[in-house]
């Protein structure tokens, strides 16, 4: 990938309304742990990304910085900023604190806490060679258009149709100049690959991964819960495969040295526990 130059912007200003409660979704917990918490891991850990900026709602800047930034140890995040009206907005108020070195901006969802190192090296790669790369998936759903009643007008041809998901990765300056055309149009697009399409840019899709879930319901909590454990279980399995291999390295050894392997202290963790007053 070489020394391409990547920074992060995470969405997370939303109010959302449909997964009830009494603070942002972002905000709460999946195993014992912040939604948001979990995303800006996942972003940290991979080399090519190197600052994050995080949009959240307003009176929620200092609570993320303590509770999330601090107590769950995610350094490259550079900046908690407060988000504007429109997913648009924060992506715009992100983008004037990246840094004018910086080639690939990339936008993920605050709510979507599972991207994998693979599928943001795919994006980061094809945003190399196009103006903007996005992880999406093909349809496979039989899809209806319904009115406003509930009755069906009809079906749709899925031929061709895929769900964006995100990351979604940017060159720096078509990204900026089309949403600066979209603020002077008052257009507002689903997602920002949708203002570089108005824009005359090139989007390649990249497969994503149905694990790569967007939590915007109380079901899809349920459903990211099963996806950690499954997660934890294949990582517990390939460190299990990787003692195995240790201990048969160790006892071959055991004829030249007695030196003992070094042992890893586990991380804290530390609960969300404050939100902001009502307004």
């Amino acid at each position: 990938m070489g020394d391409v130059r990547v920074s992060a912007i995470v969405p997370a200003a939303g109010l959302g309304l449909r997964m009830g409660g009494a603070m942002p979704k972002q905000f709460m917990l999946l195993d014992d742990r912040p939604i948001l918490a979990h995303t800006l891991k996942r972003l940290s850990a991979h080399p090519a990304i190197g600052e994050i900026i995080v949009l959240v709602s307003p009176g929620w800047v200092d609570i993320t910085r303590k509770e999330i930034i601090d107590a769950y140890r995610c350094p490259k995040v550079r900046a908690v900023l407060e988000g504007g009206a429109e997913r648009r907005d924060s992506v715009r108020i992100g983008l004037h604190k990246v840094g004018e070195d910086v080639q690939l901006v990339l936008i993920h969802d605050g709510v979507r806490p599972f991207p994998s190192i693979e599928l943001i090296d795919a994006t980061i790669a094809a945003a190399q060679h196009h103006t903007a790369a996005i992880a999406a998936l093909p349809i496979s759903d039989c899809i209806k258009h319904v009115d406003e009643r509930g009755a069906v007008r009809q079906t749709v041809d899925r031929q061709g149709l895929w769900a964006a998901q995100t990351p979604q990765v940017f060159q720096r300056q078509p990204l900026m100049r089309a949403i600066t055309d979209a603020r002077q149009s008052q257009r507002y697009g689903y997602d920002e690959a949708e203002l570089i399409e108005a824009s005359g840019g090139a989007v390649q899709v990249v497969e994503g991964s149905p694990l790569n879930l967007k939590i915007t319901s109380p079901g899809d909590l349920k459903l990211a819960e099963a996806i950690l454990r499954k997660l934890r279980n294949e990582r517990h399995a390939d460190a299990a495969d990787l003692h195995a291999f240790d201990a048969d390295s160790a006892s071959t050894a055991a004829n030249f040295t007695t030196e003992k392997l070094p042992s890893r202290a586990g991380s804290q963790r530390a609960p969300l526990a404050s939100s902001p007053a009502k307004r």
